[in-house]
């Protein structure tokens, strides 16, 4: 588990290979939980980007990558 503290308006990257390093088996495998634990209502992306046993440029795998936006609305 990380904690991070980030500051209002501001965003944070988290690089999961300085993390966990890199292989094709389940201890390369994660997941993420995003929570604000001070109350306040937050947005979160989750951008991923990845090389799917790939070669340089794509050759004998694929890149790719996919973006999640989550939002709670005020129920004030």
């Amino acid at each position: 588990m990380q904690d991070l503290n980030i500051p209002a308006n501001s965003r944070v990257t988290v690089a999961v290979r300085d993390r966990l390093g890199s292989g094709d088996d389940p201890a390369h495998d994660f997941s993420a939980k995003v929570e604000c634990t001070n109350g306040r209502k937050i947005i979160a992306e989750r951008p991923m980007y990845f090389s799917y046993k790939s070669r340089g440029a794509g050759i004998g795998g694929w890149d790719g990558g996919h973006d999640v936006v989550g939002f709670v609305p005020p129920t004030d």
